[in-house]
């Protein structure tokens, strides 16, 4: 099963990929990510694993994040928040 993983999983934005997700891809593992923990993230509700990790604006954001796609094995990676995106082409 293919693992995609979610982050700045706590706005509605990610609540509505993670609900078209789970309901249009069931071969499709979700796995969140945001500040808050899972009880404070609606998008988790869909997620097989909820992972609360710092602010994008902090220093270890971007190690943690790859210490997480590797651990996790996460084949697909969806940024939602501008700074997210913008790591993520820096980092291609």
């Amino acid at each position: 099963m293919k693992k995609i993983l979610i982050t700045s999983a706590g706005t509605g934005t990610a609540f509505s990929y993670a609900t078209a997700i789970a309901k249009n891809f069931s071969d499709l593992e979700i796995i969140t990510a945001d500040i808050n923990p899972a009880q404070y993230v609606t998008a988790s509700i869909y997620s097989k694993k909820h992972v609360v990790v710092p602010s994008s604006f902090d220093d270890n954001y971007r190690a943690t994040l790859e210490k997480i796609i590797t651990e996790n094995q996460i084949d697909y990676y969806l940024p939602l928040i501008d700074l997210e995106i913008k790591n993520a082409y820096k980092s291609e």
